[in-house]
């Protein structure tokens, strides 16, 4: 039968294996297993884990040292299977700088990846099956490369990543930079990851998500799990195009701790859940939001932004007050939906004076946040042309009346008024004046003064009963 090797943290001491100048081969084929060992051995050559898979069991792994040993960068096809948490496997090549790993990828666990010098992890297996996390780091004094070099070219599109996992980006120890790209030349791809965000960073190097091979145009689909996240890196354009869609009912914000822009300069695609732009997308390719997917956000947008017909949404409503610049226009289609949040400072989307084209009618719908009250405010503006009778309001607000209404030929406004109640009963509280709001009451007998005092059509009441 198969012979396995399991290897577990007895003394926590490290343990060197394939080392020597024979570095040794191995030919069994039941695999190794690493659990508990806390990272300690370090493996020079991979050819001593013969040709079964390679299983991270918690708490367990290894280490690649700095030596000019080349059976890394050549390539090894054991399988990897990532089980429990606590797994950490460190890569230190600075000769060659390269590891390739041609097997396939499963388990439901967590493994952490950190590389020393400019070292490059290239996944150039199948990944589709693993359904676990993987935190790809960036350590200090260099830029951890992380590559999707395999994609499956038997079915109609080339596909690679997997829908299943979470892909977590981080700079640790201060200024470790880290690229998570596509290397493969098959063209177009998608690159489909069930999340991607950078929870946990802690240091101040760049992360980014790019292309990596000429020519190429690849989409990195992002949110199958339908989780909320955040993504606080840069994804750019390398030497090819890169594509973004957003699927899944999850929110994920895109914003930048170092405050750099997305400059890549192909489409983004927004078919479901939220898109929240909290950085600039500065590279001007398209925006285009499908139902039930809506974009929403509190910074600059440079490509026209299209929601196609159905509810496809701008959702800007979440407590807080944003605005969404369109620099390149936006167009709306007929059953679109857009949200805002409406207090002492509100939502807003500036169309930057460019195009502004509609065709239907969208229905507006309102959050009421702090300092809500009477008033006007500005929903959209620079949208040269829009008109009220395109929008419908899809909610009220008790005790107030609300209407769209153009201030200019620019500019959708919500006028904002305290409804006249439907019957008031004179209760002269505060002397006699009719405007005076605590003079009224809502019953006959009762104490609760109104909001503000009758007008057309309200019905009043005068009786003795009533007065104080």
């Amino acid at each position: 039968g198969n012979v396995g090797l399991k290897i577990t943290g007895v003394n926590g001491t490290r343990d060197d294996i394939g080392t020597g100048g024979a570095q040794m081969q191995n030919t069994f084929t039941g695999g190794v297993t690493w659990i508990g060992n806390n990272n300690q051995d370090r493996v020079v050559n991979p050819a001593v884990f013969g040709s079964g898979p390679i299983t991270f069991g918690g708490s367990s792994g290894f280490f690649i040292p700095s030596s000019s040993i080349t059976g890394w960068s050549a390539g090894f096809s054991n399988a990897f299977v990532v089980n429990g948490n606590n797994n950490l496997l460190t890569f230190q090549m600075n000769g060659p700088t390269t590891a390739l790993s041609t097997g396939p990828w499963t388990g439901s666990g967590t493994l952490a990846m950190l590389p020393s010098f400019n070292a490059t992890w290239i996944f150039g297996g199948d990944l589709s099956g693993f359904q676990g996390t993987f935190i790809m780091e960036g350590n200090t004094g260099g830029t951890g490369n992380y590559s999707i070099g395999y994609v499956n070219t038997n079915n109609a599109a080339n596909t690679g990543g997997s829908a299943q996992a979470v892909f977590t980006q981080q700079s640790v120890n201060t200024s470790g930079s880290c690229n998570f790209q596509y290397s493969n030349t098959n063209t177009p791809a998608t690159v489909r990851l069930g999340d991607l965000n950078t929870t946990g960073n802690t240091g101040s190097g760049n992360l980014v998500v790019r292309d990596a091979a000429s020519g190429t145009v690849v989409t990195f689909e992002v949110g199958a799990l339908n989780l909320n996240s955040t993504f606080g890196g840069q994804i750019i354009n390398n030497s090819g195009t890169v594509n973004l869609t957003k699927v899944g009912t999850g929110i994920w914000t895109l914003t930048n701790y170092l405050g750099n822009a997305d400059t890549y300069t192909g489409t983004t695609t927004v078919s479901n859940g939220v898109l929240a732009v909290n950085c600039s997308l500065s590279g001007g390719g398209p925006v285009n939001v499908f139902g039930p997917g809506g974009l929403g956000g509190n910074n600059s947008i440079s490509g026209l932004v299209t929601l196609a017909q159905g509810n496809a949404g701008l959702l800007l409503t979440n407590n807080a007050a944003e605005t969404l610049t369109l620099s390149s226009g936006l167009t709306l289609s007929n059953a679109n939906i857009l949200a805002f949040d409406i207090g002492s400072t509100s939502d807003q989307i500036n169309v930057s004076g460019s195009t502004f084209t509609q065709s239907g009618t969208a229905t507006i719908y309102l959050t009421q946040i702090s300092g809500f009250g009477a008033g006007t405010y500005n929903l959209i503006v620079n949208a040269s042309g829009i008109l009220t009778n395109n929008f419908v309001l899809g909610n009220t607000a008790p005790g107030y009346s609300l209407m769209l209404t153009n201030p200019d030929a620019s500019t959708l406004a919500l006028v904002v008024s305290v409804a006249a109640p439907a019957a008031a009963f004179w209760h002269n509280r505060s002397g006699t004046s009719w405007t005076t709001a605590n003079n009224w009451d809502i019953t006959a007998t009762g104490n609760t003064a109104l909001f503000s005092p009758p007008s057309i059509p309200t019905d009043v009441t005068f009786a003795a009963a009533a007065a104080n």
